[in-house]
């Protein structure tokens, strides 16, 4: 009786010590969204954002990324004039990891914001109207940030979030955690911005839900997810939020990015959603 109710204290202790050393990871989420996807009716909504969710083609040459992004930019606003949100994926001036040296390759990528490219994509947004939110390696006070600016029609930098959740390649590259989650309005509409492995950082996932945010921008760089779109449910169902995700296509070095790209309601269903190659969707989310 004495050995067990030693080996149960052994127990507990190790329970309690492996879920503080995790205290970040995603335990955290509405009850809900542990089931099946909902039913989510939108027939009585009265308000609508226009998105635009892009899979860019990255070279290793930031200028050539730069001048892709502004094309895709032009295009999208041509065709789509209605367009009102433009995402762009995760660390888009360059490849996400480069196997010689992932410190100086990174480095050699990072601007400061304002720079050269915030600026560049900071005039488009104020002559087509749009808000624009992409990823770049930011450079600031010293540090470097895996970081995500965004740009409102006026050509203003209305905030930048930096990813809290590194992943090896992020800290090979020498990245600073960010601390919080961005919240801003977009046309009234209270959006959430992530980055990546930033859905397993639980504080992040209650932010999201405790600030009610209604949409959630969720950059990527992902390569390994099998089943993407039926994960992606859990993440629109775990943030009670409309989500649009934009992820990078084709192949860097060893890595295939397969170019998922998608628009998920709160009930965890995929209204669009795309793969496979570069391109663009387009969507008109009812908010409520």
């Amino acid at each position: 009786m004495q050995f067990s109710k030693y080996i149960l204290h052994i127990i507990c202790v190790f329970i309690i010590v492996f879920l503080n050393s995790c205290e970040e990871y995603d335990y955290y989420a509405p009850i809900k969204c542990l089931t099946g996807n909902v039913n989510y009716n939108t027939d009585e909504f009265d308000r609508h954002i226009n998105v635009a969710s892009v899979a860019l083609q990255c070279d290793k040459d930031p200028e050539k990324n730069a001048d892709k992004i502004g094309k895709f930019i032009s295009q999208i606003c041509t065709e789509k004039p209605d367009v009102e949100l433009i995402v762009f994926g995760e660390m888009i001036l360059g490849w996400y990891e480069d196997p010689e040296n992932q410190r100086s390759y990174q480095e050699s990528l990072a601007e400061t914001i304002p720079g050269p490219t915030t600026n560049k994509i900071s005039t488009l947004a104020e002559e087509y109207k749009v808000y624009i939110t992409f990823g770049m390696v930011q450079r600031l006070d010293g540090k470097l940030y895996n970081a995500q600016p965004i740009i409102d029609p006026e050509g203003k930098i209305v905030d930048i979030h930096h990813k809290t959740f590194l992943t090896p390649a992020d800290e090979t590259a020498g990245f600073e955690k960010g601390k919080k989650l961005t919240t801003l309005n977009i046309n009234g509409i209270r959006t959430g911005v992530i980055i990546c492995k930033d859905q397993e950082n639980s504080l992040l996932t209650e932010s999201v839900v405790d600030n009610n945010c209604q949409l959630v921008i969720l950059s990527f760089a992902d390569d390994v997810v099998e089943d993407y779109f039926g994960y992606g449910s859990n993440l629109s169902r775990k943030y009670n939020a409309w989500l649009v995700t934009s992820n990078r296509y084709g192949k860097e070095g060893e890595y295939f990015y397969c170019g998922e790209i998608r628009v998920s309601d709160p009930g965890g269903n995929h209204l669009i959603k795309k793969a496979n190659k570069e391109q663009y969707l387009y969507y008109t989310i009812p908010i409520q």
